[in-house]
Formats: C-alpha cells, sequence, structure tokens
C-alpha cells in the first residue's frame, strides 16, 4: 500500500512539473506593452513616429526636416554626404540618438540629382532589439512589445492573414490619399517585435 500511495504522489509531482515548464513556455520573455486601441485604430494611417522628450516626425518629409524634428542622428551619412543621390534612387539611413536605432529610407522624387538630405523620407521600421526602441510609438501608441490580441482589437486580422501568420500587412489612405501601408512582425509568443510604415510618395 506503502508503494501504491509513493507511485502516486510521484506522478503527481512530475505532471505538477510538467505543467510548470509548460506554463513557463507560454510566456513571454519580457513584459507586453499596453497600446491605446482606439487611437491605433483612429490614428494608424497617419504616419506620425513619437519619439522622446514629446518630439515627432510625421512622413513623408525631407531627410533634413526628419533630423531636425527627431533630435536624432544618421549614423551611415559620412558616406552620402559626398555623393549624388539621382533621380528615383532610394537610400537607406540609419537612425541613431538616446538608445534608439531604427532604420528609415528615402528616395529622390525630383528629376535631378540631390544631396541626401534634400531626399524624402517615406519609410521607416523599428523593432525590439533594445530596450529603447520599445519607447518609439507608432500612431501615438504601437510599439515593440504590443500583444497580438491588443493589435487585433484595434484593426482586426489583415485580409488573407490568419490569426497564425507571424506577420501581419495592412493597407491603406491617409488623409491626403497617399496609399499607406503598415506592417507587424510577431514572435512566438504573439508580442510584436517590429513594426514597419510606408506611404507612396
Amino acid at each position: 500500500m506503502k508503494r501504491i500511495i509513493a507511485v502516486l504522489l510521484a506522478m503527481v509531482m512530475l505532471l505538477s512539473f510538467a505543467a510548470c515548464k509548460k506554463n513557463d513556455e507560454t510566456q513571454p520573455p519580457q513584459e507586453t506593452v499596453t497600446i491605446d486601441v482606439e487611437m491605433l485604430k483612429a490614428d494608424w494611417q497617419n504616419g506620425v513616429l513619437f519619439l522622446l522628450n514629446d518630439k515627432s516626425v510625421k512622413i513623408p518629409c525631407k531627410v533634413s526636416e526628419f533630423i531636425e524634428k527627431s533630435g536624432l542622428k544618421i549614423s551611415n551619412a559620412d558616406n552620402l554626404a559626398n555623393k549624388d543621390i539621382a533621380p528615383q534612387e532610394i537610400i537607406t539611413l540609419n537612425v541613431v540618438g538616446e538608445g534608439l536605432s531604427f532604420r528609415i529610407k528615402a528616395k529622390n522624387t525630383s528629376k535631378e540629382a540631390v544631396k541626401y538630405l534634400d531626399t524624402k523620407v517615406f519609410y521607416y521600421s523599428f523593432n525590439n532589439t533594445n530596450e529603447s526602441n520599445r519607447q518609439i510609438k507608432f500612431a501615438g501608441t504601437l510599439t515593440p512589445g504590443a500583444t497580438r490580441a491588443a493589435v487585433e482589437e484595434a484593426l482586426g486580422i489583415p485580409e488573407g492573414r490568419t490569426e497564425d501568420d507571424m506577420l501581419y500587412t495592412y493597407n491603406g489612405k491617409n488623409a491626403q490619399k497617399r496609399k499607406v501601408k503598415l506592417t507587424i512582425s510577431f514572435d512566438s509568443y504573439d508580442i510584436a517585435n517590429s513594426v514597419a510604415y510606408e506611404i507612396s510618395l
């Protein structure tokens, strides 16, 4: 009888350990970020990026304006300083400062070659490769660390996607009727790990 009780107790302990381990595996490795669902629903097409110290930038804008309004720097500016950007050429710029690190793309929309500062920013993307990037807010609220459930509550599930897809792409138009695209990628814990926004020029 004692053996049977011992075996039963051992089995209960094993099951409880297994349950604990399973719970640990389903929890995200970091805290999730609360987002304002109604604000995201209303403003996701506006293209405004909110940075630290109450600074914000709205695209499209010239690279020079992006730098001025954000107070950040372009880490690969030296490589572009003396280069002429041809008409319709697209360049990728690495934005850094205050612990932040993200990427923008700019295009020469004129009919003549220009310096990189005069190209127009039409794209940015940021992810959670460092903790500071989680302080960047898109549409006043969305940032890496947001849950898939919150994103779906605000924007729904994109057409042609399922809740199992790791990438959601939303297409729309801003107030000036420009086409916009918001792309959010999720990790295996259903947490947003990157946000990208693009506007047509």
